[in-house]
């Protein structure tokens, strides 16, 4: 299996899960969805940044790690539920 160095880039220099890690994961392979995980891990923090106020008065802002193992939850079952059998023609 590809680690991520392998992983290719589009021409917005966006990065691209190859197929056979999405694969991989699909089939609950661990290794495959911790690489899915670290794919998305700064996006799903960046999701789960929330504005918090102390009991002084004032806000700040942090990661609500409830949020955060929530979307990562749901992602890994969303890439458990993926059904691939109409696309394996193009591979």
């Amino acid at each position: 299996m590809k680690d991520q160095n392998d992983i290719k880039h589009n021409r917005d220099d966006k990065v691209l899960l190859p197929l056979p890690i999405i694969l991989s994961a699909n089939a609950g392979e661990p290794e495959a969805m911790n690489i899915v995980l670290s794919h998305y891990e700064k996006y799903i923090t960046y999701l789960s940044v929330r504005r918090f106020r102390k009991k002084e008065g004032y806000t700040y802002y942090g990661v609500d790690e409830d949020v955060r193992i929530r979307l990562s939850q749901g992602l890994l079952r969303q890439f458990l539920n993926l059904r691939f059998s109409r696309y394996m023609h193009l591979r």
